[in-house]
């Protein structure tokens, strides 16, 4: 067995390899980032709390087994510090990917064929626009890849957790296909779902979930993104919502980048109630490999009670190994 030491890439999953063990052709590494993020809250409502909290709950370990036998499969596990428990904490050790990827078919838990991992940029807040207009979801799987050229299409069967069982309607395993293509400098994605949930009498029924972006390369270091989801239905558990976001990234040299988007979130069927959110910040990662990164971050018209604001102050230091 052959040891080496790998300086940590960054990658959409997001990975990070370092130690890496070869046996003859197959290749075991280890890998992942430790992190502290801390932000401060100054809501802008009749109680204002100006909390500031700290956490390293976004820290994570991954394990790659790749180019195993005559198939050259891939395995990968991942988990972080997110998960819940029974007291409400968020500290457990968390699933994020449990998966094999050969010939073409992908098995197990990672981003579902929907993640529209092509409109992300960086943020520090732990969530950023993933949850909205940059939609990227994991879930339990069984899919299949197919090249098209200069496009990549994968679909399968997935679970992701809306529905539960009823006396009526299809009760189908949700259904999912993404289709990502280059064309010189621009990068596009487009994904749809449907999804299986329960209507407001209990009854199993679906909705539809689509997804899309681009992103342009303005020079060697300057990108555009945009993004649009749709997804949910008012007539069932999950809510109906459309969101759509615009963003620039720029490496700005000497181990300096900068991001700023903004995204406009629209509720129900009719687009009546907006939410706004921006992102502004700066990263500097030195030679050592220790990064460290600021953030502004505001909300507007956010809580059941609409018209509030809210404003973060995040500021992370992480480092990949």
């Amino acid at each position: 067995m052959k040891l080496q030491h790998k300086i940590a890439g960054t990658i959409l999953l997001p990975l990070a390899a370092a130690t890496m063990a070869t046996t003859a052709h197959a290749e075991l590494s280890v890998g992942g980032y430790v992190a502290a993020e801390f932000s401060m809250d100054t809501t802008s409502a009749a109680a204002d709390t100006n909390d500031t909290t700290g956490s390293a709950v976004k820290s994570r370990f991954n394990l790659k087994h790749t180019n195993i036998g005559s198939s050259n499969a891939t395995v990968l596990f991942e988990g972080d510090f997110y998960g819940g428990n029974a007291t409400g904490s968020t500290n457990d050790f968390r699933l994020r990917h449990a998966v094999v990827m050969v010939d073409g078919w992908t098995v197990g838990q990672t981003w579902s064929s929907t993640a529209n991992l092509n409109g992300i940029l960086p943020t520090v807040d732990f969530v950023g626009l993933t949850g909205t207009s940059v939609y990227a979801n994991r879930h339990p799987m069984i899919a299949k890849s197919f090249n098209l050229g200069g496009a990549k299409l994968r679909v399968g069967v997935e679970d992701w957790g809306k529905g539960s069982a009823g006396t009526d309607g299809p009760n189908i395993p949700d259904l999912a296909a993404g289709l990502s293509a280059n064309m010189g400098g621009t990068s596009l994605f487009a994904g749809a779902a449907l999804v299986n949930t329960n209507d407001s009498k209990g009854e199993n029924t679906t909705y539809a979930h689509v997804t899309a972006s681009a992103k342009v390369a303005l020079t060697d270091s300057m990108k555009l993104v945009g993004s649009v989801t749709h997804t949910g239905d008012d007539d069932t558990a999950t809510a109906e919502w459309t969101a759509v976001s615009a963003g620039v990234g720029a490496g700005l040299g000497g181990g300096l980048s900068a991001n700023a988007m903004a995204e406009v979130k629209s509720f129900g069927a009719s687009g009546s109630e907006d939410q706004t959110m921006v992102f502004v910040n700066a990263f500097y990662k030195m030679p050592s490999g220790l990064e460290f990164g600021a953030e502004v971050q505001n909300v507007t018209d956010v809580g059941a009670g609409k018209g509030t604001d809210q404003t973060n102050f995040n500021v992370q230091g992480k480092f990949a190994f």
